[in-house]
């Protein structure tokens, strides 16, 4: 694992023990200059600058001031840390944590585990709700399974709700911005009877047309339900959070939180392009790759020579293919409508309903002992279509209809193939969870020492499917077959599985299989997971500086699943026969996960640790015809680090610094289906070994008396270790493969060059880093004006494991300013993106069919907010 050079490993220790030798502070002397920010990352408050992880928290003040609207947002301005929502806006959502990427996003569970008030949220679609009502958002960076247990493999994102208040507090704030956005939040809290018994009540709810035009013809059709009218990008989200807190007496504490969130969120704008694989398929005719020629056997049964991928950076905006495997043909749009980002509005991006509750109960025996029992209880119900899954929607796909015979005058008759053009979607995953968990810990503390050991039990219940659904083409021409629906009718049935689809009156074998597929749950699969865990840490202090601490969890998980249907929605048992080979499954995973942590003071003001910590993710299943790849293993991870927390500058200078080392094995990553049949998705499978090396610095620094500046730098490089292989890039991408491959897309051949070993992981930026530069002043009475400007940089990430297409790097800047009373009034006007950068926001690839779907990133977007505190 140690191939890095020595001094490379030495210059990157200088940098985090730098703080700690350029300071000329004294012990005993307070740094409070800057606003001390307090964290709950180890179950109990504690300053930031005291905790020995590293951890970037982002204040409900901040969140205001900045306008921060979702995970997105905090990402961009922490370093190390990283989130994709794709094309359809955080149902596959992907959130990274020093470059431990997963390749397999669309897994229910991911390397990152986030939580609220301490209770877990199992599923991508719960991770970005929003940021209605948070006193504080803690991105904790490295493994945290010690502490927090289930999948805190690479870290944890914290979201902390305001608490109730002592004294009565009312708040009313309203947003107006471009592109239609309206905002309104009231919160109201206080004592409900006297200091025993306090509530909060807040319910807000947001509003957006999106950012991006969007060049579809029937762009302002209103779908029933949920769809894609105006532009692209937009929202509808509603949130309530309330809280009751009970204090009996001084030593018993009972506090009842709930939030409910609903969204309703379009899809980014996103476009699809695609090489030889889509063309051989018959789905489209253009190929838009620009490397890796293959010659491949097309279902319709002659050859075709196109690129299979792209290489260099994935282009923001979509442009004409240069290459068109057809003639052009009379009534067949050419391939203009591939210059624009055009959106079928029929299109889903994120349909979700998340609820939590939690219920803390805290009873302090003495000053040395006291005893919480935390119990959670969560709710999901997430939907997607994906989004129109056609390279350009208004030309649709061609699908096979039937045939017409023609018997000239002379000569045998002629056989006419007839087709018909549809608009195909594909959703995945669709999901429903619930799940309920108790935690018991209890504290003790001593003279020189202190601990907690406790007992964690959690039941979770998850179903999910996948939906393809081939909807009559929205368009204002239909050049195919006539199947009685005209193009804006066709926009106006929504893409739910509620609809038929027309392909079921074709007379041909394919498109009555595709007809049947059509809105059928495919890959239906249960879920059932119960998990127990025991848990201790124990500090000890050796001496007035040096502490030694010491936690571990002992987990054990008894999973299960039962595969209702195969990929094409056919269950076993039925008449048709399906691809499920084991209807049902289980397997017990049990594990260790201890974390070790030397932390050294060296005054008040200046705190150095190292700490060796391990994470782990359990295995599972796959819904597959696979016998081999039902089951997949646990991953783990050491991660090494050293650290250092400073006050310099007699407190004006807050500046942080980590040096880590990951060891990470049996990664889970995507493994190639048996077949490349339509109904087969990738699979999780253990694909070898990772490594990274990485460095954080960030800091805050006051000068003078009104400006102050805030900034953050990472580096990291993953990279897979030698003998890791990438199997889509022999089986479908086909890279360096130099015969041609005559047999038809359903079957898979192995040709080409699958080895990333050495290779940096998929979707991870080398570098990231932001600052940000602020002015406050009293300007007249009790009125302060705010300002802010601030840059967020973050390099090219890669979108596969071959390192040949990246997204090519970001730069995002944004800007407000504010005016407020000390009682009452805030203004703000704010912009985010005002340079506006066109940029790469994510790629979703599907290699069988040699496609990407890109989803470009957040276009400017300007508003104004007025706040009013009574």
């Amino acid at each position: 694992m140690y191939k890095y050079k020595k001094q490379v490993l030495a210059a990157a220790i200088a940098i985090a023990g730098m703080p700690v030798m350029t300071s000329a502070q004294e012990a005993g002397e307070s740094a409070q200059a800057i606003e001390e920010v307090v964290v709950t990352a180890r179950r109990r408050n504690e300053s930031l600058q005291k905790v020995p992880i590293s951890i970037s928290p982002v204040t409900g003040e901040q969140i205001k001031q900045r306008a921060y609207t979702g995970l997105d947002d905090i990402a961009a301005a922490t370093s190390g840390f990283t989130y994709e929502g794709f094309s359809t806006s955080g149902t596959n959502g992907n959130a990274v944590v020093r470059g431990m990427a997963q390749t397999f996003t669309t897994a229910r569970t991911q390397n990152v585990a986030f939580f609220l008030n301490g209770i877990h949220l199992q599923r991508q679609s719960m991770m970005n709700f929003g940021l209605i009502d948070m006193e504080r958002v803690e991105v904790v960076k490295g493994p945290q399974s010690a502490m927090y247990g289930r999948n805190a493999f690479a870290g944890a994102v914290n979201y902390i709700t305001s608490p109730a208040t002592e004294t009565f507090e009312a708040n009313i704030e309203a947003t107006l911005g471009d592109n239609e956005r309206q905002d309104v939040k009231v919160r109201v809290s206080g004592p409900i009877i006297g200091d025993v018994l306090l509530g909060k009540l807040n319910i807000a709810r947001s509003e957006y047309d999106g950012h991006t035009e969007n060049a579809h013809p029937f762009a302002d059709v209103d779908v029933p339900g949920p769809g894609t009218t105006g532009n692209i990008g937009g929202w509808d989200d509603q949130t309530v959070s309330a809280t009751l807190e009970l204090r009996p007496t001084d030593k018993l504490n009972f506090k009842l939180d709930y939030y409910k969130a609903e969204i309703e969120r379009e899809p980014q704008p996103y476009y699809t392009f695609s090489g030889v694989n889509n063309v051989a398929w018959g789905f489209t005719t253009y190929s838009d790759m620009n490397c890796n020629s293959v010659t491949r056997q097309a279902s319709f049964g002659f050859p075709v020579t196109a690129n299979s991928w792209w290489c260099g950076e994935v282009p923001s905006m979509p442009t004409s293919a240069p290459h068109n495997l057809a003639p052009p043909q009379a009534g067949i749009p050419d391939d203009t409508g591939h210059n624009a980002i055009a959106i079928d509005p029929r299109s889903i991006g994120a349909v979700a309903d998340t609820q939590v509750v939690s219920l803390k109960t805290s009873y302090e025996f003495n000053e040395n002992v006291s005893l919480d029992y935390l119990f959670g209880m969560t709710s999901s119900d997430s939907r997607t279509n994906g989004g129109s899954a056609d390279r350009d929607p208004i030309s649709g796909v061609t699908t096979p209809w039937g045939a017409q015979m023609f018997s000239p005058p002379f000569g045998p008759p002629i056989v006419i193939p007839q087709f018909a053009y549809v608009n195909s979607f594909s959703g995945r995953p669709l999901s429903e969870l619930e799940s309920d968990s108790h935690e018991l810990r209890l504290n003790f503390s001593g003279e020189g020492w202190e601990g907690s050991a406790g007992f964690f039990y959690s039941n979770i219940d998850d179903e999910s499917h996948e939906i393809t659904l081939y909807m009559p083409l929205c368009a204002p021409v239909n050049p195919g077959e006539d199947y009685g629906i005209s193009g804006e009718e066709g926009c106006l049935l929504p893409a739910d599985g509620s609809v038929p689809s027309p392909l079921a009156g074709s007379s041909d074998s394919t498109a009555q299989m595709l007809a049947a597929w059509h809105g059928a749950q495919a890959k239906h699969t249960q879920f059932d997971d119960s998990i127990a865990a025991v848990f201790a840490e124990l500090a000890y202090n050796l001496s007035d500086g040096l502490t030694l601490r010491g936690e571990m969890r002992y987990t054990e998980e008894d999973k299960s699943i039962v595969r209702l249907t195969d990929g094409f929605g056919i269950a076993p048992g039925g008449f048709a026969p399906s691809g499920i080979v084991t209807p049902e499954d289980q397997e017990n995973f049990y594990y260790f996960t201890p974390r070790l942590t030397a932390e050294y003071r060296l005054n008040n003001d200046q705190f150095l640790y190292a700490s060796a910590a391990m994470g782990v993710k359990s295995g599972g299943f796959n819904n597959t015809s696979d016998q081999a790849h039902l089951t997949y293993d646990e991953e783990q991870n050491w991660t090494y680090e050293v650290g250092s927390k400073n006050w310099l500058l007699d407190g004006a200078l807050q500046l942080n610094a980590a040096l880590y080392l990951i060891d990470w094995e049996d990664v889970q990553g995507s493994q190639a289906p048996i077949s490349g049949g339509l109904g087969d998705t990738l699979l999780i499978a253990n694909i070898g070994d990772a490594e990274s090396l990485g460095f954080e610095v960030d800091g805050r620094l006051l000068v003078g008396d009104h400006w102050s500046t805030d900034f953050a730098v990472s580096w990291s490089d993953p990279t897979y270790d030698e003998g890791v292989t990438y199997e889509e890039a022999s089986l479908f991408i086909n890279y360096q493969c130099d015969m041609p491959i005559m047999e038809s897309p359903q079957t898979t051949t192995v040709c080409g060059n699958s080895d990333v070993g050495g290779n940096q992981l998929a979707r991870t930026s080398e570098w990231q880093g932001s600052v940000g530069i602020n002015y406050q002043a009293q300007v007249f009475g009790d009125w302060t004006v705010r300002a802010r400007l601030d840059s967020n940089y973050q390099s090219e990430q890669y979108v596969t494991p071959l390192n040949l297409a990246n997204t090519g790097a970001r730069t995002i800047t944004n800007a407000n300013i504010g005016l407020s009373s000390g009682d009452h009034w805030r203004f703000s006007l704010w912009g985010k993106n005002i340079l506006d950068e066109e940029y790469v926001g994510g790629v979703f690839v599907l290699s069988q069919f040699s496609k990407m779907i890109v989803a470009t990133g957040t276009g400017p977007s300007y508003g104004a907010t007025v706040s009013y505190d009574f």
